[in-house]
């Protein structure tokens, strides 16, 4: 069935596409004739890309494996260009994830297939076949994955712009109760979208519609036991970008959803009629379980010389939810301001950013989270070889009762501070240069409990400092680099300090064609009554043939060994062979 849909949206599409040329051939001939001219002189066909191949080798001893000991993974990136005009870019992702089967054949080909996807291009029309993704607004449609047939036209003289998909967005998923393997059950998820854009450059207004919805008759007989039901979304949106000003620009988006957890629930009654989405006849049919919700957002950014001034507004209800996105954060109401500038010739440059986040927009749950951000960047070029980098931010989260039913009701409160900053100075001629690095990051979080005073619940510190030397042997084609860390964890029942060395060389032999590298590090570990080491060796090559083939190979061998208190010495290998092809 899937197969017979997909054929005829192809058949429509290559129709429509003919027709398409058809008539712009008929309204201007001379320029078809050139156009003729131009294809009949070009190479035919035209391949470009590349694609690689990967091995993964791993293997434990002194704890439990952590991985699988054997995966493998393919990409490939393909461009077919026909005659010069026509574009088809195919690109193909697969890994068995580590996962064993005594008949592998089947499994690599249905993946290869799902995994699979090509986009040709003529002018201003692509097409999207397989495996792809598009991209409308952020809260109706973006990111997720489809397995069908999508559209883009985008003439270049014309100020409408449209886009289209339908496809498969989750394959139909049985739960595994016989190898206690942890897969979950899943319905087959079939969904379209569409997008027209209006307006030029500094005008642009766009209209979206996005619908899916998963097929009962597809659903696991096991699917109640992991509360799994049916769903069904449909959502619009608008989108606009304007500039305003020469200096000013301004962005809205909006959209409103109608979702169903459980569309088997039929019962109408207590729907009501006084939505636009009761009204859409058998586009959409609201039930109980379906809730209405909107996501907007407001963003103005104005400009200057030496500076930048911006704002956004940002307003999700609590319910709001989109089959069309991957994640999406709802009940949530976001004030946030950012402010650039450069000065004393532009070796200042300083960055602000500001704003306050809450939830509980509806006022019905038992507590309130606020949110204040506040952080300042500053770096400072001193000269072309010293640099100065400074940061602090301030992230403040408050709890609090919504509704106070005792006098001595708690409100938690939690700070988070980071602060840091970076020197980097470079000195020394064009065959031998140096060049040092300090850094050190402080980051602090606080659980307050507030009665009368303020009490500290919980005191979290985080401490790492950096100090790393290079040089840069230019003649040799030689680097190395020294590195001393040091890291310290404080929490209430824990305080670790990690401290050691590290070493990485690097050389290019053979006239640049293989390069090596090696990697050593130290760490000697202490806390509360426990005290470890733990030695990282790790050694990589990458030999160029030649301007299409390369051969990679990778290992690394950990080490940790428990010197005093609780804790599993284990040597932990790993290793990685790949070959990438470029034609």
């Amino acid at each position: 069935m899937m197969f017979l849909i997909l054929k005829r949206k192809v058949n429509f599409i290559t129709s429509f596409f003919l027709i398409l040329n058809f008539c712009a051939f008929s309204q201007d001939v001379e320029k078809s004739f050139a156009n003729i001219k131009s294809i009949k002189d070009a190479q035919p066909v035209k391949v470009t890309g590349g694609f690689n191949a990967s091995s993964v080798f791993y293997g434990v001893n002194g704890i439990p494996s952590r991985r699988a000991p054997f995966a493998y993974a393919f990409n490939a990136n393909v461009n077919f260009n026909l005659f010069g005009k026509i574009s088809i870019p195919l690109a193909i992702n697969y890994t068995n994830n580590g996962a064993s089967s005594e008949n592998p054949l089947p499994a690599l080909l249905a993946g290869l297939l799902n995994r699979t996807g090509i986009s040709p291009k003529y002018k201003s029309v692509t097409l999207h076949l397989g495996d792809r993704s598009m991209d409308f607004t952020r809260y109706s449609y973006s990111g997720v994955r489809f397995y069908g047939v999508g559209i883009e036209l985008a003439p270049i003289k014309s100020i409408f712009k449209f886009s289209a998909f339908y496809g498969r967005l989750n394959r139909r998923t049985l739960a595994d109760t016989i190898n206690n393997v942890p897969v979950l059950p899943a319905y087959l998820r079939m969904a379209w979208g569409t997008k027209i854009d209006i307006g030029k450059n500094k005008h642009v207004i766009s209209l979206i519609a996005f619908r899916a919805k998963d097929d009962y008759f597809s659903g696991d007989p096991l699917a109640t036991r992991f509360g799994l039901s049916p769903q069904e979304n449909i959502v619009f949106g608008i989108k606009t970008k304007n500039q305003l000003t020469p200096k000013l620009d301004a962005q809205l988006e909006f959209n409103s959803s109608a979702y169903t957890s459980d569309y088997r629930n039929l019962n109408f009654e207590q729907v009501g009629s006084f939505n636009y989405f009761n009204n859409m006849g058998g586009l959409f049919s609201p039930v109980l379980s379906t809730r209405f919700n909107n996501a907007y957002s407001i963003a103005a950014n104005y400009k200057e010389k030496y500076f930048t001034l911006g704002g956004t507004f940002l307003h999700v209800d609590p319910t709001y939810q989109s089959l069309g996105v991957l994640t999406a954060k709802n009940d949530i109401e976001a004030f946030t301001a950012n402010a650039t500038t450069s000065i004393f010739k532009n070796k200042v440059n300083i960055t602000g950013t500001g704003g306050l986040e809450y939830n509980n927009l509806n006022e019905n749950l038992k507590q309130t989270m606020k949110r204040y951000i506040g952080s300042l960047n500053v770096t400072y070029n001193i000269t072309k070889d010293l640099t100065v980098n400074g940061n602090y931010s301030n992230f403040n989260h408050s709890t609090g009762p919504s509704v106070i039913v005792k006098v001595d009701s708690v409100k938690l409160v939690q700070v988070n501070q980071s602060m840091g900053g970076m020197l980097n100075y470079s000195f020394g001629k064009s065959e031998i240069k140096h060049s040092t690095m300090l850094s050190g990051t402080f980051q602090e979080a606080r659980d307050i409990k507030e009665y009368v005073n303020y009490e500290i619940l919980a005191l979290n510190k985080v401490r790492n400092f950096l100090a790393s030397y290079t040089l840069n042997k230019t003649d040799w084609l030689a680097m190395a680099t020294f590195t001393l860390n040091y890291n310290h964890i404080q929490a209430p029942s824990v305080n670790t300090i990690s401290i050691g060395p590290s070493l990485n060389l690097n050389k290019k032999l053979l006239n640049k064609k293989l390069t090596l590298n090696y990697t050593y590090t130290f760490l000697s570990n202490q806390d509360i009554g426990a005290a470890s080491t733990t030695m990282n060796n790790k050694i990589s090559g990458n030999f160029k043939v030649n301007k299409h083939h390369t051969f990679k190979a990778e290992t690394s061998i950990v080490g940790r060994r428990t010197i005093e208190g609780k804790g599993q010495t284990f040597t932990e290998f790993q290793g990685k062979i790949g070959y990438d092809y470029v034609f």
